[in-house]
């Protein structure tokens, strides 16, 4: 369309300066021709930005649309992004340890008025002129109102006046229930040692054993002659 309007230009223009004949026209004729001239390179050219002006709307709209469709697609929650992760803990049993009471469970006794001691056999380590004591069986009645709780004897020696020994109880030993009597064996810590120069007549040497309990109180005591010739 371009190469049409500049060929009909040329035409007028070649006309009008090279013919060999002067045509002159009217000066409303030439106006009328000038501007039926320029109105059709106007349209053309309106034309012609026209269609590029919708082809870049179209464009525009065709993008615009896509980006429309891009934010629908980003904007809908996709399953991974939505998805929660919910663990389920599983309740533990709740445990209570009850301890069981004894229907019998008795007072504990402090102040003793009827435990009674006895002395059983003493086992000696004999050395011809000398010997050990190394333990001995001991009996011990509760005649109380309620359990008593002995800890230890403190044992002493004819002839040894001064060399008192303190002798632990076995546990089994250390808790009596009222009106029970407990009989038990006790080991002498390193052994006593003893001879006859300092002890006399090895065949009856009194022995003497005080019962206390943890708090260093006296529950009972006796004395007894024993054969320590071995």
């Amino acid at each position: 369309m371009l190469f049409v309007c500049i060929f009909y230009l040329g035409r007028v223009s070649v006309g009008s300066s090279c013919s060999d004949s002067t045509i002159v026209l009217p000066a409303e004729k030439a106006e009328s021709t000038i501007g039926e001239v320029s109105s059709g390179i106007a349209g053309f050219f309106k034309s012609l930005f026209s269609g590029k002006s919708e082809e870049n709307a179209n464009n525009d709209s065709a993008t615009g649309s896509i980006v429309v469709e891009s934010a629908s697609t980003n904007s809908t929650p996709s399953l991974e992004n939505t998805t929660a992760v919910v663990t389920v803990s599983t309740p533990t049993a709740l445990t209570s340890t009850i301890i069981p009471t004894s229907s019998d469970d008795e007072t504990i006794i402090t102040t003793y008025t009827k435990v009674a001691v006895s002395l059983g056999p003493v086992s000696v380590d004999w050395k011809d002129t000398w010997g050990k004591i190394k333990s001995f069986q001991f009996t011990i009645k509760n005649s109380e109102d309620g359990t008593i709780k002995p800890d230890y004897f403190i044992m002493n020696v004819e002839g040894y006046a001064d060399f008192d020994k303190k002798v632990p109880l076995p546990a089994s030993a250390k808790i009596i229930k009222a009106g029970v009597t407990a009989t038990s064996s006790a080991t002498v810590p390193s052994g006593f040692a003893y001879n006859e120069l300092t002890a006399g007549d090895l065949s009856g040497v009194e022995i003497t054993l005080i019962l206390y309990d943890a708090s260093g109180k006296e529950m009972g005591t006796l004395k007894k002659s024993v054969d320590l010739t071995g």
